[in-house]
């Protein structure tokens, strides 16, 4: 899908009630196990639809911004949830990620992640059944 050496990325957020959701696609040559190894023990390892995958929590930025001039702040944000899967069966490099994250101090639920990146990835340009 892409060039030697060449990196090309993309990404969609899209943000409903009470969480947002950003799906990305990376034609970068790292694949998932390698990436899994890169995470070490905070990793963990799935299968979406015979695609390798990896699933990670991460805890996102919080930055607020006065609108009257007076300043900005930055800190900790919410904690999301990273699912990484490999574009194709064969886990060649290229991938697609699903991140969710909430409004509120709670972490997003795997139980909601994973069947939406089961039914939404197979609908993805570039997207190779297993």
């Amino acid at each position: 899908m892409s060039l030697p050496g060449e990196t090309i990325t993309g990404w969609a957020p899209r943000r409903l009630d009470t969480y947002s959701v950003q799906l990305s696609v990376s034609f970068d040559d790292l694949s998932v196990a390698d990436t899994a190894a890169l995470l070490g023990e905070k990793a963990q390892t799935r299968e979406i639809p015979a695609h390798a995958a990896v699933l990670c929590s991460d805890r996102t930025i919080a930055i607020s911004f006065d609108l009257a001039g007076e300043g900005t702040d930055a800190g900790p944000g919410n904690i999301a949830r990273r699912l990484l899967v490999a574009g194709d069966a064969k886990d060649g490099g290229d991938s697609f990620e699903v991140v969710v994250w909430r409004e509120g101090a709670l972490p997003p639920d795997d139980a909601a992640l994973i069947p939406v990146a089961e039914q939404v990835l197979p609908t993805v340009p570039g997207w190779t059944a297993g």
